[in-house]
């Protein structure tokens, strides 16, 4: 290099740092938005909700852009679902943990049944009485259980309708993640904080725009890869086939929808640029 080009680098370099410095920011904050550090994660809830969502989950997987799902595993598909997973490896599967729905695994946890002495459905009645030593032992049974179903632990946590996230739950919720050093979702930013605080890993952001039956379609989901900010995002979404085993719920062929979407060619090519990654990553 020339001495002349040498010093006009240096010159650039300097007033680049400069302006950076007048603008409040600090060359690294700069540089890492620059260089492209943005990773995605793509999450199925519901595994093992059905035998035909399971199935969508990893065709998602394969096809489309879905990199990470979780397990519930207090239902009668729980098992078939964990044997699928053996193929695709590098699906990663976490813990979607139920508190509202299902079979519950603890010996004794009254506070959370309902009527029919399933865990209960009814989320208003359910906030309203449960106890929080009933939430810790629920969820002590259901990672046991998953640990029995795989022979592993699971990449993450999240859970069924966010009840992790609820104020009377989070606390417990978060100190078995801590206990176990597994990440946790986060869906909010004052929910990420509270997790932080405890050390327990999670990701930057959260896009839970399709939580509701109908939410993603092709133009929403679009927007949302192509304005992905710096650092970790977890998207949820609830792909699968509809199933007879759906029969008591809302979100049935909008499963099929998500399926289809995640796996089009313009929603892959959305994602170029970003790390497809798994909460195995964190």
């Amino acid at each position: 290099m020339s001495a002349q080009r040498l010093i006009c680098t240096m010159f650039l370099s300097e007033f680049a740092t400069d302006v950076l410095r007048w603008s409040g920011r600090s060359p690294r904050v700069a540089m890492s938005g620059r260089s492209g550090m943005r990773r995605l994660i793509v999450n199925a809830d519901d595994f093992g909700r059905a035998p035909g969502v399971s199935r969508g989950i990893v065709e998602a997987h394969r096809a489309g852009i879905l990199t990470s799902t979780t397990l519930m595993v207090n239902l009668p598909w729980s098992r078939d679902a964990s044997d699928l997973a053996v193929s695709v490896p590098a699906l990663g599967v976490g813990l979607h943990l139920s508190f509202c729905y299902g079979e519950s695994l603890a010996s004794d946890a009254p506070s959370l049944l309902g009527d029919d002495e399933l865990l209960d459905r009814n989320l208003a009645r359910l906030q309203g009485r449960l106890l929080v030593e009933d939430i810790d032992r629920e969820a002590r049974a259901q990672l046991e259980r998953f640990r029995k179903l795989t022979g592993r632990n699971p990449t993450h946590i999240d859970s069924h309708q966010h009840v992790h996230s609820w104020p009377e739950v989070r606390e417990a919720v978060a100190q078995i993640a801590q206990e176990n050093d597994l990440p946790l979702r986060a869906i909010d930013a004052d929910h990420r904080a509270f997790l932080r605080q405890l050390g327990v890993r999670t990701t930057d952001h959260f896009v839970g725009d399709f939580f509701s039956p109908g939410s993603m379609t092709a133009d929403r989901l679009l927007i949302a890869l192509e304005s992905l900010p710096d650092g970790d995002t977890e998207l949820m979404c609830h792909p699968g086939y509809d199933d007879a085993h759906l029969a008591d719920s809302s979100f049935r062929r909008e499963r099929e929808v998500e399926l289809m979407l995640l796996c089009r060619s313009d929603v892959r090519q959305a994602t170029a640029g970003t790390s497809l990654v798994s909460f195995a990553d964190l």
